[in-house]
């Protein structure tokens, strides 16, 4: 009887053996095409309601729009919540400016503002303010965003160009336009 079960116990084990060959090869075969060492197994990312929510509205607010800059004449400008900028450029009639700022969990609102009031100068010169309101958005996520504006509305008649100063940035931007 121990005969049979040492025959029995042996011909399971080569025949396990025999299997664990074969899934050897198969993975030295997928390894070879891949040519990688070993994928590694999908990770499951739990998603808790307001992380959710937050999403959704980074979502919503990466959409592009394109903004009016707001003339207003005597303007007295409130403090602006903080952020920084990123690359700031003109393309035809749009402003583009990327900022960082911190936040996460309520919608942020921009808002562009000038006097239109120009120097007297070639070309004329104009201040725009870029202001930034976080609505109390505590959150500390690290946001990037493009901003776009419309620059049809501060163009000086008479002159094909006009340079931009916006508030806290180095350098005048040209805005040509036809």
């Amino acid at each position: 009887m121990l005969f049979l079960f040492i025959i029995a116990f042996g011909a399971c084990k080569n025949n396990k053996s025999t299997s664990d060959k074969s899934a050897e090869t198969a993975v030295e075969s997928v390894k070879t095409e891949t040519n990688d060492s070993e994928t590694p197994a999908p990770s499951l990312t739990i998603v808790t309601p307001e992380e959710k929510t937050a999403e959704k509205q980074l979502d919503q607010a990466k959409v592009e729009v394109i903004r009016e800059i707001q003339v207003v004449p005597g303007m007295k400008l409130s403090k602006s919540d903080a952020f920084s900028y990123g690359s700031v450029q003109i393309q035809g009639d749009s402003l583009l400016i990327a900022v960082q700022y911190s936040g996460g969990c309520k919608a942020h609102e921009w808002n562009m503002y000038t006097t239109g009031t120009y120097s007297k100068t070639f070309p004329p010169k104009i201040e725009v303010y870029l202001h930034h309101t976080s609505n109390q958005d505590f959150c500390k996520a690290l946001l990037r965003e493009t901003l776009i504006f419309d620059l049809k509305n501060i163009r000086y008649e008479g002159s094909k160009e006009v340079e931009i100063q916006l508030n806290d940035f180095i350098d005048f931007l040209n805005y040509q336009y036809k």
